[in-house]
């Protein structure tokens, strides 16, 4: 699960959508799921609260929320990828999963490129 805070306290089922706490009593998320317990017990996701604003004041303004999305799994590029394709940057993503109806389909980009910049 990408961009979530995860962390191992413990939850009670069904208290998805509680607030998840700092040390200090603020709030830096919501709970929202856990891994199965044969998978992996006591591990739960929240999302941060700073994503939480956005898509609130959204939400509040707009009615609805639009989430940017590309539809690529990407990877960082490490020295052994750079050194194996003989690149001269580290800089960049390396593609390894395109979404079948995807902007990133439509767009023709294909597993295993390496995006080093966006619009420019």
């Amino acid at each position: 699960m990408a961009n979530l805070i995860q962390f191992d306290a413990a939850v009670n089922f069904g208290n998805s959508g509680c607030p998840l706490l700092n040390s200090e009593g603020e709030v830096i998320g919501m709970v929202i799921a856990r891994i199965e317990p044969n998978e992996g017990d006591g591990i739960y996701y929240a999302v941060s609260s700073n994503k939480l604003k956005r898509v609130t004041a959204s939400l509040i303004a707009q009615g609805s929320f639009d989430y940017p999305w590309i539809g690529v799994g990407i990877a960082n590029l490490t020295p052994q990828m750079v050194q194996t394709r003989a690149l001269e940057t580290t800089n960049g993503i390396l593609v390894g999963e395109i979404l079948a109806e995807s902007p990133a389909s439509a767009a023709g980009i294909e597993v295993d490129d390496i995006i080093m910049a966006f619009d420019g």
